[in-house]
């Protein structure tokens, strides 16, 4: 789960940063030759057991998810965490990551908690202040969650909000980023 964490969160960050090319660390788990024998756990396959592991499918998700996608500088996302929440990570207090890409011309919106990918952070509900153009309005918003490969339908959406270019919503934040997008996108990504 660490390894499928830290590659995901890599992705989002290179192409919210709008970089064009990206890497991870190893496709599969390296032998240990350290003392204790014990073997590393960063890749996308494990050597012990010759199978992919999360971090692959993770990884795999990602790539077609941003595939042809681009850093969005018009659109935005306003994360406001329930007061009082403490993030035990060194990035400061209350600091909710999150980007905003463009695919084929649909608003794609990131975000997740930073904290050390080994803590495995409980899920937070967030207020998220989505900003877009009207011309962007999603007429069936849902939230992707790449690791578990899993599509959530946002229910009880008014949409003449977004015809004033910003809709407030309530949003589950774990610590890996997390989408919001039209379905729309999800069936242009499947072909």
């Amino acid at each position: 789960m660490t390894a499928a964490k830290v590659i995901s969160r890599r992705l989002a960050y290179d192409i919210g940063y709008g970089l064009s090319l990206s890497s991870i660390y190893i496709a599969t788990d390296p032998k240990s030759y350290v003392a204790n024998g014990v073997d590393s756990s960063a890749g996308l396959i494990s050597r012990k057991e010759k199978r992919p592991k999360l971090a692959y499918f993770a990884f795999q998700a990602l790539c077609t998810l941003f595939e042809g996608t681009s850093k969005a500088h018009d659109i935005g996302m306003n994360i406001q965490p329930p007061s009082g929440t403490r993030i035990n990570s060194v990035i400061p207090y209350n600091a909710v990551q999150s980007a905003a890409f463009r695919r084929n011309g649909i608003p794609m919106y990131s975000w997740f908690l930073p904290e050390r990918e080994v803590i495995s952070a409980e899920v937070l509900m967030v207020e998220a202040i989505v900003m877009q153009r009207p011309e962007d309005s999603f007429t069936d918003p849902v939230v992707i969650d790449p690791l578990r490969q899993n599509i959530y339908r946002i229910e009880n959406v008014e949409y003449p909000a977004w015809a004033k270019g910003l809709m407030v919503l309530q949003l589950p934040t774990v610590d890996y980023p997390l989408f919001i997008t039209d379905l729309s996108l999800i069936k242009d990504c499947m072909g």
